[in-house]
């Protein structure tokens, strides 16, 4: 007699009325990980309207908080959000792609994607949060999203706490509830 075939994944019973419902009409936002722009991405493949990461990859809950609480209050980039380091303007609360040699168009770049970002969340029907690491690095004593490369002795390393990462993760739901009330906050995990 064989033995049963061993069970390769975890099947979950789901009661589908305790979940919304979408449309193809629905307008996405995500914030956080390489996880969430690709979702995002397969979603946009499909016909929805998304806005993504307005900061580009991010990977801490206080970052994903910083760049909700940019969009919603519309606290818009200047001169003294950005360092000059190897030749590119930087912003510690972006992704690498927004770098530029010019300042006025890293500027400019940045606002542009926040601004968009403030529109769509404005009538986002969900958002995905996607936060991949507890691991923050912190320049003059401030968690940056990003360390573009600068010497790591500038940076002091280490694990924001589950009461931390909770803080910031409700402060980012707060944020987007007052300022969309309608809509839905979908919290996934970067694999």
């Amino acid at each position: 007699m064989f033995c049963d075939e061993p069970k390769l994944r975890t099947e979950i019973q789901i009661n589908a009325k305790n979940y919304p419902e979408f449309s193809e009409k629905s307008v996405w936002c995500g914030v956080g990980s390489c996880f969430s722009e690709n979702l995002l991405l397969l979603l946009e493949k499909c016909g929805f309207e998304v806005s993504q990461n307005p900061s580009g990859i991010i990977y801490n809950s206080y970052s994903i908080y910083q760049v909700i609480a940019r969009a919603v209050d519309e606290n818009y980039y200047t001169e003294d959000d950005f360092f000059e380091h190897a030749g590119l303007w930087h912003s510690w609360e972006h992704h690498g792609r927004f770098s530029n040699a010019d300042l006025k168009t890293a500027i400019a770049n940045a606002n542009f994607t926040l601004e968009q970002f403030h529109e769509r969340l404005k009538i986002a029907d969900a958002i995905v949060l996607t936060p991949s690491s507890s691991v923050v690095y912190c320049y003059d004593g401030e968690i940056v999203a990003n360390c573009h490369k600068v010497n790591n002795n500038n940076f002091e390393q280490r694990i924001l706490s589950s009461k931390e990462n909770k803080k910031y993760l409700t402060e980012a739901l707060k944020k987007i509830k007052c300022f969309n009330a309608n809509c839905k906050v979908i919290f996934t995990l970067s694999p």
